[in-house]
This record gives C-alpha cells, sequence and structure tokens, in this order.
C-alpha cells in the first residue's frame, strides 16, 4: 500500500485479498486458516491467520466439514453456510440431546461467517425469550426463588445481561447446517466479561445472518476456495 493512501484498496479487476496474494504469486493458492486465541472480554476475532495452506491429511479426521456455499453476494470475502436448524440445549453435556428444544423458522437461511462482526445475529424468532426462558428454568432447579432470578438478568443497549454466577445455566446453542453437521457454541463463547461480575450475550434477533465472534471462540476455521471446502475445529 503506498505511503500515501489511508485506505487499502483493491485493484477494480479482484474480487478479494486472497486473490490479490495469489495474483502476486504470495500464494499458491485461494485458502487461509484462521486459528482464533481470545479472551473472554474481547469482542472481535483475534488469532493466528496462514493464507494458501491445505489440511494435513492425517488432520482431516479432527475437523467439521459444513456444505461449502458459493455466494454471489459474499463472493471470496466470507463463508457462508445454510443453516437449517437451530436448539437451544441444557447446560449439560449429558442432557444435550434429551433437553434440545428447537427454534421456529419458517426456512432453512443461508449465514456468513465474520470475523468482524462482534456477535451472533439471526432471523430466529423468540431467540431471546427462549434463552431468558431457559436460564430462569435453570435457575429455578437451582433453588433460587423469582425475585433472586429477575435479578439474574436484565437488558440493556439491545442485549442480555446476566450475573456471573448464572453463566452456568445459560443453553448452549445448537447449529444443524445443511442436512448433518451440528455445531455448538457454549456460554463461555458467546457471552463476554463486562466486568463487575456480569456478562453481556452478543445474540441478537436480525434480519441479517452473520456469525461473528463466538462462533470463532468455539472454532477454528480453515476455508480453501481452490477446493471449495470449509473446515472447522474445535477450539
Amino acid at each position: 500500500m503506498p505511503e500515501i493512501s489511508e485506505h487499502f484498496q483493491l485493484p477494480p479487476n479482484m474480487k478479494s485479498l486472497m486473490e490479490l496474494l495469489m495474483h502476486r504469486n504470495l500464494v499458491g493458492r485461494l485458502s487461509y486458516t484462521l486459528r482464533t486465541n481470545m479472551t473472554k472480554r474481547s469482542k472481535f476475532t483475534s488469532g493466528e491467520i496462514t493464507f494458501g495452506d491445505t489440511i494435513d491429511g492425517a488432520e482431516t479426521a479432527k475437523y467439521i466439514h459444513p456444505q461449502f456455499i458459493r455466494s454471489p453476494k459474499s463472493q471470496r470475502a466470507f463463508p457462508t453456510v445454510w443453516v437449517s436448524s437451530m436448539n437451544l440445549l441444557g447446560a449439560d453435556d449429558n442432557l444435550l440431546r434429551t433437553e434440545g428444544s428447537p427454534l421456529s423458522h419458517a426456512n432453512s437461511y443461508m449465514t456468513i461467517a465474520d470475523t468482524g462482526a462482534d456477535g451472533i445475529y439471526l432471523p430466529q424468532p423468540e431467540l431471546i425469550n427462549g434463552i431468558i426462558k431457559k436460564l430462569r428454568k435453570g435457575l429455578k432447579q437451582k433453588g433460587y426463588t423469582n425475585e433472586r432470578i429477575n435479578g439474574m438478568w436484565w437488558r440493556s443497549a439491545g442485549f442480555l445481561h446476566v450475573r456471573e454466577e448464572a453463566l452456568s445455566s445459560l443453553p448452549v446453542l445448537e447449529f444443524r447446517l445443511a442436512t448433518s453437521t451440528r455445531l455448538k457454541i457454549r456460554p463461555k463463547h458467546y457471552c463476554t466479561d463486562k466486568g463487575n461480575g456480569t456478562s453481556q450475550l452478543r445474540i441478537r434477533e436480525t434480519k441479517f445472518p452473520t456469525l461473528g465472534t463466538p462462533l470463532f471462540r468455539a472454532y477454528s476455521i480453515h476455508v480453501d476456495y481452490t477446493d471449495h471446502r470449509i473446515a472447522l475445529l474445535e477450539n
């Protein structure tokens, strides 16, 4: 980038940074791996990124392999997947399969995995209310009174906030991608530590589906536009 330039700009004939790197013979294929490493207070994705790499054959079995979706909207800027359903699951791993309750949505939808997004944004009606119901149920099972439960959570600036002692009662978000692949995003992934013993849930109901920081706290990602593959490795 020239010293006088204030912003990085791709040449008109280039659709992505990776394409530019390949055009200049800096990488040999249109792929990257992002190995994430974030703190509880980080709202945005951070980690180590490698361009032009592949997954070693012996390592392939460790990864989850969602269906690769070609999207004319995202081009090579964002990897894209289909979400066919979403569940709110119990906090105890032994109960995940028995306490799941699917959230309604008329159709499956396409969502981008965006390292620049600071939360999970989904067109899921009643998503936040569903989380609150699961939270209240979990706290009640632990012997909390209704009055005490009411003081464990509140809404502010469009997000749900909870006290630290309530984190273990929050549900696990389970996404079913296409026909079979399942992703689990736990409270430690979608909650951001705000200090003073409180956390903010980085989840909102919106029309434009995006999986941001919580996804990358839970999984590192490999995207290969040459072989048309997406692979996720649980952190």
